[in-house]
């Protein structure tokens, strides 16, 4: 059934995502670390991720906007090129300032990617949309199978070179993305939907006008959803995202090419998982998949803490397998709530939303980390566990399924 879609834009995207999975595996396991070894201290490591996150706010809404108004093709081949040169300036940066001012400069670039999100569930017809947008994380995985032990393997033996070296790399597979879906990718938004030209100022202030008349046609779930990503998703995560390759080689006696087996070894189950369960995801509940994996999450965070070297290994399998589903499910729900001329603009605010969470706490998780370690794991479980009950009471299944 799905082998027509794969054909077209979702397969160029699914292979472009592999080039990427080569260039982020190789590194992002290890990014806390390189501002480490660029002179940052652990709050630093909290102070870059915030400071991208309010980098990339600006355009995130008129991204989305754009994203319904000039068409998806026409958003994401400029920028997937801007992105995949940058990799060359991570390689370049002579200190963690440096990094902070590269890595604000990427997130602010980055908003382009309700386009990514739109031409993929453009292009996947309700009836295999999850198994569609699970195949998408499926397959880009593949490189997390290979690349993360040898990112860690060129850290250890190299130190900061070995971060250097691992970005070059990462910026030619960016090259290669950008050109495949330069020349391939085909435009999903209909023709006569499509703007030719549009000013950029004037395209910016219409967005933010536009976000109330989005919202008001927008369902419900959607607010909630807002609320959600504003208030509680981003301190279940932001503590795993900054520090837990910082706390597990520096207080579980893990090294970094071993961190990078165990995200290999994580992918390698979360890819068994998504395949075995794969012909039964659109007949599951979409409220019930993001309820369980939000657990697994919880429960993986708690691994990390408390179980040491083991229980690092473990987090890691349960976390990629959480992420997983989670990913998947969402941009379906999202998918099936949301009317194909709006998904563009409504992703995007909520994108907004996740940043400006992402951005206080990922503060505030640095700021705990700085003072215990543990109790910034703590608190991330409690949010984890927060998050569950409030989606298990907010969302609910789609009568309709949009196309």
């Amino acid at each position: 059934m799905l082998r027509r879609e794969l054909r077209g834009n979702v397969g160029v995207m699914i292979i472009s995502w592999i080039f990427f999975g080569i260039a982020m595996s190789i590194t992002i396991p290890y990014f806390p670390l390189y501002v480490k070894a660029l002179g940052g201290t652990d709050f630093h490591i909290a102070l870059v991720g915030s400071a991208s996150g309010l980098a990339a706010l600006p355009l995130i809404i008129p991204g989305g906007y754009l994203t319904d108004i000039i068409g998806r093709k026409r958003m994401i081949i400029p920028l997937t090129w801007a992105v995949s040169v940058l990799f060359f300036a991570y390689a370049l940066a002579p200190n963690w300032i440096a990094l902070l001012i590269i890595r604000m400069i990427d997130s602010f670039l980055h908003f382009y990617r309700p386009a990514l999100h739109a031409i993929i569930v453009d292009s996947l017809p309700p009836e295999v949309r999850a198994r569609g947008i699970m195949i998408t994380s499926i397959i880009p995985s593949i490189p997390w199978l290979i690349f993360p032990p040898i990112g860690g393997w060129l850290i250890d033996k190299y130190g900061a070179y070995g971060f250097r070296l691992a970005y070059v790399i990462s910026g030619l597979t960016g090259i290669a993305a950008a050109a495949l879906r330069t020349k391939f990718l085909m435009e999903t938004l209909a023709e006569e939907k499509i703007k030719k030209k549009v000013s950029p100022f004037k395209a910016i202030s219409e967005a933010y006008v536009d976000v109330f008349r989005v919202l008001k046609e927008a369902p419900r779930e959607v607010m909630y959803i807002i609320i959600g990503s504003l208030l509680i998703s981003g301190m279940s995560v932001s503590a795993y995202n900054s520090y837990a390759v910082v706390f597990v080689t520096e207080y579980s006696n893990v090294t970094r090419e071993a961190w990078g087996w165990f995200k290999t070894i994580g992918t390698l189950a979360s890819m068994g998982l998504s395949i075995i369960i794969l012909p039964y995801l659109d007949r599951l509940p979409r409220k019930m998949l993001i309820i369980v994996s939000g657990l697994m999450f919880a429960l993986s965070v708690y691994m990390l803490t408390y179980m040491k070297y083991w229980g690092a290994f473990t987090s890691v399998t349960l976390s990629s397998i959480a992420w997983s589903i989670y990913h998947s499910i969402w941009q379906t729900y999202m998918g099936d709530i949301v009317k194909r001329e709006l998904r563009g603009r409504v992703n995007a605010i909520i994108s907004v939303s996740m940043t400006v969470g992402l951005l206080w706490s990922t503060l505030a998780s640095g700021y705990l980390y700085s003072m215990s370690p543990i109790l910034a794991f703590q608190v991330s479980i409690i949010a984890c566990i927060i998050e569950t009950i409030y989606w298990a009471l907010t969302l609910k299944e789609p009568r309709i399924r949009h196309l």
